[in-house]
C-alpha cells in the first residue's frame, strides 16, 4: 500500500492548521492569563472577629456527674514480641 503524495500533502496541510491553531491558542493563554496585571481592587473590608462565649453552665449537668473515669492502664510485663518479626514461625506439621 502506498501513499500518494497528493495524501501526504493533504495531511501536512491538517496538521500546520493545527499547529496554527495551537500556537493561537497558546499566545491567546499566554497574554490573557501571564501577561496581563491584575486588577487593583480597594474595596476588601475587613470584618472583627466576633467575640466568643463559652457556656460553662452546661457542664453543672447532672447527667455528666454519673460518668466514670477510665481504669489506669496496667504496665505491661513479660516477653515483648521475638528477635526478628518478620521471619516465619517453623511448624512442625507431619502429613
Amino acid at each position: 500500500m502506498t501513499i500518494i503524495f497528493s495524501e501526504k500533502r493533504r495531511q501536512q496541510k491538517y496538521l500546520a492548521i493545527v499547529l496554527v491553531m495551537i500556537l493561537i491558542g497558546a499566545a491567546l493563554i499566554f497574554y490573557f492569563g501571564i501577561m496581563k496585571e491584575p486588577k487593583q481592587s480597594s474595596s476588601a473590608i475587613l470584618v472583627p472577629p466576633k467575640n466568643m462565649q463559652i457556656n460553662f453552665s452546661v457542664l453543672k449537668n447532672p447527667v455528666l456527674s454519673e460518668l466514670e473515669l477510665f481504669e489506669e492502664i496496667m504496665e505491661f510485663t513479660g516477653d515483648i514480641g521475638r528477635e526478628n518479626p518478620f521471619m516465619l514461625k517453623k511448624t512442625n506439621k507431619k502429613q
